[in-house]
């Protein structure tokens, strides 16, 4: 593992998000996707074919913003996916972030908050294990973890994940709250996951499988000065 992993998997369709405000200061150093066991890092890029598929068109990987969309395919199973983001949101002093849980937690989902500069929660989300604890509730170098669990059947094959990253608060359901009030203005980002079985994806997801990919690859593993 590096100071900083990450993970990727591949995904369908995507909703772009209106453009950052944060542009100069937002950052995400490190992101990673456990997909039942298999993990997805930085350099390499995204499947984006069955039996898991990734969609990242809406997704900015250097501010971490957007919404992405993962399709888990296969035989009816149980299924889990963790995602791991580490946003500096002031990008010059990365250790003056908070986070928060908020709202309800839905059943099979959870949620585990760390420092993005140790390896716990990196272990964590490699194992499959977020503990729905908030351990560095801030200020700090934070790092945030979700992960969601569930079981696609016959008479619904397909597992559709996605992932949203914005600027604003979601009106319902749980998310993680990240935030920095250090800066001359408040800085926030939202994250949330949700999940859905279908039995099968709208025609035109298929088309968005190998959308966003491009880029992703060039991504650098870790980044000097931290």
């Amino acid at each position: 593992m590096t100071t900083k992993g990450t993970l990727g998997f591949s995904l369908l369709a995507l909703s772009a998000l209106s453009p950052s405000a944060l542009a100069d200061t937002l950052t995400l150093y490190n992101w990673g996707f456990n997909v039942d066991g298999t993990l997805y890092d930085k350099p390499n890029p995204l499947p984006s074919t069955p039996p898991v598929s990734f969609n990242t068109g809406g997704f900015n990987f250097s501010e971490g913003l957007g919404s992405l969309t993962l399709v888990v395919a296969g035989p009816p199973s149980s299924h889990f996916v963790d995602v791991y983001f580490d946003h500096d949101l002031i990008a010059a002093s990365p250790s003056t972030d908070f986070a928060a849980a908020v709202g309800a937690l839905p059943t099979g989902e959870s949620w585990e908050i760390g420092a993005g500069s140790a390896a716990n929660l990196f272990a964590a989300f490699s194992a499959n294990t977020y503990s729905d604890t908030n351990n560095l509730p801030g200020p700090g170098d934070v790092a945030t973890g979700l992960g969601l669990a569930f079981t696609t059947t016959s008479a619904d094959p397909w597992g559709l994940v996605t992932i949203t990253v914005r600027e604003t608060a979601p009106t319902s359901g749980f998310y993680l709250h990240q935030y920095n009030t250090s800066g001359s203005t408040p800085t926030d980002i939202y994250i949330s996951a949700t999940e859905t079985n279908t039995a099968t994806p709208e025609p035109s997801t298929f088309l968005l499988f190998s959308a966003g990919l491009c880029g992703i690859g060039m991504l650098r593993r870790g980044r000097s000065g931290r």
